[in-house]
């Protein structure tokens, strides 16, 4: 994270390429959807677009309550994308996903 303190802060990140998993940033964006979060997946631009990125503003009003729950809903994400029996993924490059502008 880079935030020089002008604007509210994002976190952008992306999954290690040697991550040995069976889902994507795209199942962890709608597994967060699920509990109410808008937390988006979307490949970089074209001279990166096999990098799929996910991202999240912390916005002004963000307390320790808010930001533990969402902590608390993220583990619980990837904890059921760990343990799902059955996934899908129909096209690797999906394009953006969740929440756009």
């Amino acid at each position: 994270m880079i935030h020089e303190g002008a604007n509210l802060p994002i976190v952008c990140y992306k999954m290690k390429a040697d991550l040995d998993v069976e889902w994507t940033l795209y199942d962890l964006a709608d597994q967060l959807l699920m509990k109410g979060w808008q937390v988006p997946a979307y490949p970089l631009p074209d001279n990166l677009s096999d990098t799929i990125v996910q991202r999240f503003v912390c916005r002004a009003d963000l307390g320790y309550n808010v930001a533990e729950e969402f902590a608390k809903d993220l583990q619980e994400a990837i904890h059921n994308l760990e343990h799902a029996r059955v996934l899908y993924h129909a096209d690797k490059n999906q394009g953006t996903y969740g929440f756009t502008h």
